[in-house]
């Protein structure tokens, strides 16, 4: 059977000294101006990072990260949208990143995605910013469906 949330909170809080000390462990949430600041190479740079995190040991990424920036140059997004299709190819030779061709194919696309979309909004951050947490749901829509 699942456990409840409030035992896995509780257990956790247990273990971390506390609600404040569980509570200090999570990320700070930006404020909507600190998010509608953020520029479109921080947010493709998330969108990576946490596309290779994923079934990855986090850390190793984590400590990979400064050679991600290098290699992806600095994720501007104008800037790989000019790289050709063998340049990104060759990104699965390239020791400083993970070598993994659909995590590499994901950015490229994400590219795409985020530079059309900026262009109309002003800013992908703005993008994201017309689904608010109510209209999640309609952000997934649309992800899968431009995806």
């Amino acid at each position: 059977m699942m456990e409840k949330f409030a035992e896995i909170q509780a257990r956790a809080m247990a273990r971390k000294g506390g609600a404040q000390a569980l509570q200090a462990l999570l990320p700070k949430v930006a404020s909507e101006a600190q998010f509608l600041a953020l520029p479109d190479d921080r947010v493709l740079a998330m969108m990576c990072r946490t596309i290779n995190q994923a079934g990855f040991n986090w850390t190793v990424i984590n400590n990979k990260w400064p050679q991600f920036e290098a290699a992806f140059l600095g994720f501007d997004v104008d800037r790989l949208a000019m790289l050709s299709a063998e340049q990104w190819e060759a990104y699965c030779n390239d020791a400083r990143v993970v070598r993994h061709w659909p995590r590499i194919k994901a950015l490229m696309d994400n590219v795409s995605f985020v530079r059309a979309y900026s262009h109309e909004y002003g800013s992908f951050a703005r993008f994201l910013n017309t689904f608010p947490a109510s209209r999640q749901i309609d952000l997934m829509a649309v992800l899968k469906k431009t995806r």
